[in-house]
């Protein structure tokens, strides 16, 4: 199978607007952002992606929707990613290992046991005080 010709073009707030979707999602790379590129889904969304190499592995950084950040902020954002990507970081791995955290529960009761919290015991069913209950409507 041959290799298509990246397309590549100097993206513009009219031009992000402009690109319509096809049957296959696809990439338009900016020429002004090294590494930036806008990617269009078939059902029309539009997201902006830093796409970049580390230790030789092809990453993805899913930097936001085009429709809720601009051109210019990604451009800057990117542009700050690629700073880190070059002083050994890498973005991608660190946002996962974010979202992998843990749970809500699991991260409460860390902070809570580390960090000097009361941890409440619960209230047992029919313990509580009635003022604290509102009276329920009768028709």
């Amino acid at each position: 199978m041959p290799r298509t010709e990246a397309n590549k073009q100097k993206l513009m707030p009219p031009t992000v607007n402009k690109l319509r979707p096809t049957n296959q999602a696809y990439l338009v790379w900016d020429t002004y952002q090294r590494g930036l590129a806008l990617q269009i889904q078939p059902t029309g969304y539009r997201s902006y992606k830093l796409i970049y190499r580390f230790h030789g592995r092809p990453r993805c950084y899913h930097i936001g929707a085009a429709d809720a950040i601009g051109l210019a902020d990604a451009r800057k954002l990117a542009a700050e990613l690629m700073l880190e990507v070059i002083r050994g970081k890498d973005p991608a791995a660190e946002k996962r290992a974010v979202r992998g955290a843990g749970t809500f529960a699991e991260v409460g009761l860390s902070k809570a046991r580390g960090g000097g919290v009361e941890i409440l015991e619960a209230v047992a069913p029919g313990s509580m005080p009635t003022a604290c209950v509102p009276p329920l409507r009768t028709k």
